[in-house]
């Protein structure tokens, strides 16, 4: 059975963790993130609350969660590429001071470690935060759009240019072989993302 069940003491300080680094990602964030900022942080952690409620996960595992969510792309703090192992050494060095101990750390620092692509989550949390952070894919149209044209902007700051043909290759590319893990997401969100998708397809039909 794919799930994780761990036993604390609700000790972690969750909302305090979160205006600490909330205020870091504002602050400190380069303005290149148009994508990965800390607006994309508190979307996540919203999704993961969502996701969570209907997968029935509670207590010390949701604080865990949410705390992932937090922390999962904090690496952009520092760098572009593999930010996730950066995110995790950022949460080892915070998190202490803030209730979490070392097993509840760790725990973290693999869900944070799940979110990096490809994704192959190993349990419900891993599964619900890869949902989370794409969880705009199947929303609705405008959202998908607003949401790509950040990523497509931030992408070129960082070296990753794209004329319109290759974006949209590009995001045909990975909607057609990303995955939904949680039912939830399966339900709510995929059905949304293949509608985007067959859209994409016209468009790159009307390019040719």
């Amino acid at each position: 059975m794919r799930s994780i069940k761990e036993q604390g003491s609700l000790t972690m300080d969750f909302y305090r963790v979160k205006k600490h680094l909330i205020k870091r990602l504002e602050t400190e964030l380069s303005p290149q993130h148009y994508y990965h900022g800390s607006y994309h942080t508190i979307d996540v952690i919203n999704a993961v609350e969502e996701i969570a409620a209907n997968e029935n996960i509670k207590g010390d595992d949701l604080v865990i969660l949410k705390t992932a969510a937090l922390f999962h792309d904090a690496g952009f703090l520092h760098q572009h590429a593999c930010n996730e192992t950066i995110a995790c050494e950022i949460s080892r060095a915070t998190l202490g001071n803030f209730g979490y101990d070392n097993r509840q750390i760790e725990i973290i620092c693999r869900i944070i470690m799940a979110t990096a692509l490809p994704h192959n989550p190993k349990n419900i949390l891993e599964d619900i935060i890869c949902d989370a952070d794409l969880d705009y894919i199947g929303t609705d149209e405008a959202t998908y759009v607003k949401h790509s044209e950040r990523l497509r902007c931030e992408l070129a700051e960082f070296g990753l240019s794209m004329d319109a043909r290759e974006w949209l290759e590009m995001q045909i590319m990975f909607l057609e072989s990303h995955k939904f893990f949680t039912k939830t997401n399966q339900q709510r969100r995929e059905p949304v993302k293949q509608t985007i998708l067959k859209h994409l397809k016209q468009k790159m039909k009307e390019l040719n």
